[in-house]
């Protein structure tokens, strides 16, 4: 059984915020395709000689524009994707805590505690 199928669990319970995390994943990387294509009509429009001052405004005002709306959509996937990854190892290790409470002395006679605590802690992260 592969990592997907065991946590699917969790990844329908939160698909809205995988979901708005991937669509701003989509949307940085079409706005990462617009100051290329900026620099490109500002060059073309210099050697032709037909750049005017407006011109020029214009395109650092939409240079400016990809580049904060890159660094707002970069931190919305981050805060959806990675936040929503970090709500999982919290739900992981009370999982995992709750089964060890469960367990029997007789458990941890013949299992080291540390050994226990490092194999949750690699297994989790």
């Amino acid at each position: 059984m592969s990592i997907i199928q065991k946590l699917w669990w969790f990844f329908k319970l939160e698909k809205r915020r995988y979901l708005v995390g991937i669509v701003a994943l989509v949307l940085v990387s079409v706005l990462n395709l617009i100051p290329p294509m900026v620099m490109g009509r500002v060059i073309d429009a210099i050697t032709s000689g037909q750049l005017t001052q407006q011109d020029l405004l214009l395109s650092l005002f939409y240079l400016l524009l990809a580049a904060f709306g890159m660094y707002y959509l970069r931190y919305v996937w981050r805060m959806y994707i990675l936040g929503t990854s970090y709500c999982l190892g919290q739900i992981m290790r009370s999982r995992l805590f709750k089964h060890f409470t469960k367990m029997s002395s007789a458990f941890y006679q013949t299992y080291r505690t540390g050994d226990l605590m490092a194999h949750a802690t690699n297994d989790i992260n």
